[in-house]
């Protein structure tokens, strides 16, 4: 037996304004018996902490709620029945197997949209104030299941709730739980803008990093959020095109390019290295290292081995380790496995070390029929790159360089007219591409790219003015 008292909502759970309620961590949760480093079998539970989730064993669970007869309950798992109840409540009963936790909502004023896709039940729990948007929820949503399950492995649920909560209750929105995820929208949000689109991707994206994996959330945080950010660029980027997250008058951002520039945007970016614990973090640095961070990592990593080769890893991972509570040792194992190759090295410096990254092309010198090309690297973290030199006389040559030495000098016969250092831009991780390319002429078509590019701008801020007073 427990009692819980819902907080006003804040984040995540509670109760909002016009009887909306987000009923999430609301009973006592049983830890996971596990072996620890130690060799030991013991239980890992945790307190909550501010930046953490959570970490649970699966189990079974059979739930019966009862509320006044007006609220439609949505909830973790499927309906089994609804009974009317004396004095203006009903009776309301779900049950949810292979699953490591259970959350409901309860609200008046939800309109409820249901179909059926791959013989899984999609119901979306809609405000009216944006009732409309329930198809943007759908389509999103069935793009990332058509995309998991033909990456990963069948959806393992017959049922799956989308929760869109109402503005004052916002705080609600955006988060997973088995078989039920809280999505966001607000009134009027045009298709330039893919916000919607963006939490659904992501939420759903944890009923299989979160809901079938099952990390320790609470210590390794990034190996659920930062697995499905990346992820989540994927298949934004791919259903949704170059202006996946944002299409404003031309003005595009695409999902992966989002996660990188948060990362490279970082004021210091070691002072922390991915994998510790969530509540160890310094301030400001959770959300990058367990988001962001850990998405350009592994986009990185399929530069580097390429999409199919990456594709045999993140199945061959899931495979090995649904409902098993991986943890990044795993997913390291299953990467050298598959590849063939050891990756320790780059798994240590991108996930174990907070090491930034910054190739510079120095200069580039030509004396006595002889040029001279000096590359530096400003940060730990190494990884080979490719070198493209251009002669005058328009030839090409095509190098491999280790990237481990601080600074390298090549030399080479003929006069180089321009240098670009990882010309396929593989490596995402470095901070600073700009550095990467020297010219010794300036290009003749920079100045023209800007030119048109202001143009075009102009051209948009004078229509929408003469259309706003016309």
């Amino acid at each position: 037996d427990f009692k819980a008292q819902l907080p006003k909502i804040f984040a995540r759970t509670g109760y909002g304004r016009d009887d909306f309620y987000m009923i999430g961590q609301w009973f006592p949760k049983i830890g996971v018996w596990e072996m620890n480093k130690d060799g030991k079998w013991a239980w890992n539970c945790h307190q909550f902490h501010a930046n953490s989730e959570f970490y649970a064993d699966f189990g079974t669970y059979d739930v019966t709620m009862n509320v006044p007869s007006n609220f439609l309950v949505g909830a973790t798992g499927e309906k089994v029945s609804e009974i009317k109840l004396k004095d203006g409540y009903k009776s309301v009963r779900y049950q949810a197997a292979q699953v490591h936790d259970f959350a409901w909502t309860a609200s008046p004023h939800y309109m409820l949209f249901e179909t059926e896709f791959r013989g899984i039940q999609l119901k979306a729990y809609m405000q009216p104030e944006h009732a409309g948007q329930h198809r943007r929820y759908f389509q999103a949503v069935e793009a990332a299941i058509t995309y998991y399950e033909k990456l990963l492995g069948k959806y393992p649920h017959k049922t799956l709730s989308m929760i869109d909560p109402p503005f004052h209750s916002s705080g609600a929105g955006g988060m997973e739980y088995p078989t039920l995820i809280t999505c966001g929208s607000y009134w009027g949000l045009g298709n330039w803008q893919r916000f919607p689109e963006i939490v659904t991707v992501h939420e759903f994206g944890h009923q299989y990093f979160q809901g079938i994996l099952a990390s320790n959330e609470f210590e390794q945080s990034f190996m659920d959020e930062g697995f499905n950010q990346y992820m989540e660029g994927r298949i934004m980027d791919e259903t949704y095109g170059k202006g996946s997250m944002l299409n404003l008058l031309g003005f595009k951002v695409s999902d992966k390019a989002s996660s990188r520039m948060s990362y490279v945007g970082m004021e210091f970016p070691e002072l922390s290295e991915i994998d510790r614990k969530s509540w160890e973090y310094p301030k400001g640095t959770y959300s990058v290292m367990t988001y962001t961070k850990t998405a350009t990592v592994l986009n990185t990593l399929e530069n580097m081995i390429g999409r199919e080769k990456m594709d045999e890893v993140l199945r061959a991972y899931y495979q090995e380790f649904k409902f098993k509570h991986p943890g990044l040792n795993d997913f390291e194992k299953v990467l050298n496995e598959t590849t063939g190759e050891d990756f320790s090295w780059y798994i240590d410096q991108t996930f174990r070390k907070p090491f930034s990254c910054d190739y510079a092309v120095d200069s580039v010198t030509f004396r006595e029929g002889t040029s001279e090309v000096f590359i530096s690297r400003k940060g730990k973290l190494h990884i080979p790159m490719d070198l493209e030199v251009t002669f005058d006389d328009g030839s090409i040559q095509l190098l491999r360089w280790s990237g481990e030495e601080a600074g390298k000098t090549f030399t080479f016969e003929g006069k180089v007219v321009s240098v670009n250092l990882d010309p396929y831009r593989k490596n995402l991780l470095d901070l600073d591409l700009l550095n990467n390319s020297y010219a010794v002429t300036e290009p003749e078509s920079f100045l023209t790219k800007y030119t048109f590019k202001s143009l075009f701008w102009l051209q948009h801020i004078v229509g929408a003015f003469l259309f706003w007073i016309g």
